[in-house]
């Protein structure tokens, strides 16, 4: 699944490197970067524990 990520970015990165000028395409693909990790490991992370947290912890 990460080889996966990493190509995709890559991709990106080279896409974008032949269409926008200067620092611009890194700067996109580091955003794009940060999307990604929250979509995919900060949210799920925050609303298992979110979760956790509401459901009873005791059975008595």
């Amino acid at each position: 699944m990460v080889i996966r990520r990493v190509t995709a970015l890559s991709t990106l990165l080279l896409v974008l490197r032949s269409v926008v000028p200067g620092v611009l395409a890194e700067v996109l693909v580091g955003g794009v970067m940060l999307w990604f990790g929250l979509c995919w490991y900060v949210l799920p992370l925050r609303l298992r524990r979110r979760a956790a947290r509401r459901s009873p912890t005791d059975d008595a």
